[in-house]
């Protein structure tokens, strides 16, 4: 059906005509956006920077400092004094950027100030109990013995280890550690864990506590 210039005039002043116009300016938004997106991590791709929580996080319930490196075209979050509701103790999340038919790739770090009498098996069980997102509670208490002790970070500091199966393909790998009376938790999450675990691993041993 061919419309004439002032039929398509009278249909752009109703009401689905407006919908059309706002939906057409969404889409050449949203394509405009990514495509910078995309332009962008494609010129950062290869290079890292350091994230200095003393420089991000500086509310009095943060942590005294820490630092990590991670890809430069990822997306790196501070909560200071943390996140919302359940999120209360999570201080720091890198992403890999989320395009059209990409996976979703993530790091993220809780902490919380504990008492110094803490060992890693308390900070296994506040994992357990109070984090664990996206993990069922039944796989969480029954993995409750099968974290393996290790030592991560270029200070060497001692850990457990634990790599969860939550979902078709998904990996979620946590470690957790505390410092003197400061507990740490880094899980490392993606579809696609095996394409990521170099970068996964270079960001955790690049993780440093500040003394």
């Amino acid at each position: 059906m061919n419309l004439s210039k002032i039929q398509i005039i009278d249909l752009l002043k109703t009401r689905e005509g407006f919908s059309l116009i706002l939906l057409l300016a969404f889409v050449i938004y949203f394509l405009a956006v990514t495509g910078l997106r995309i332009i962008q991590a494609y010129q950062l791709e290869g290079e890292w920077v350091e994230f200095n929580s003393q420089q991000r996080l500086k509310g009095e319930n943060d942590p005294e400092g820490f630092s990590i490196e991670y890809p430069a075209n990822w997306e790196a979050l501070s909560y200071s004094g943390g996140g919302t509701k359940n999120l209360r103790e999570l201080r720091a999340g890198f992403d890999n950027p989320y395009y059209l038919f990409s996976t979703k790739d993530y790091v993220s770090i809780w902490w919380r100030r504990v008492d110094e009498s803490w060992t890693m098996y308390d900070v296994r069980d506040w994992y357990i109990e109070d984090i664990g997102f996206g993990i069922s509670q039944s796989s969480l208490e029954q993995s409750r013995d099968s974290f393996k002790a290790t030592s991560i970070g270029s200070q060497n500091l001692p850990s457990l280890e634990k790599t969860f199966y939550p979902g078709m393909n998904e990996q979620i790998r946590v470690v957790l550690f505390v410092v003197d009376n400061e507990a740490f938790v880094l899980e490392f999450q993606s579809n696609n864990y095996r394409n990521f675990e170099s970068t996964f691993e270079r960001m955790l041993n690049s993780f440093e506590v500040y003394e």
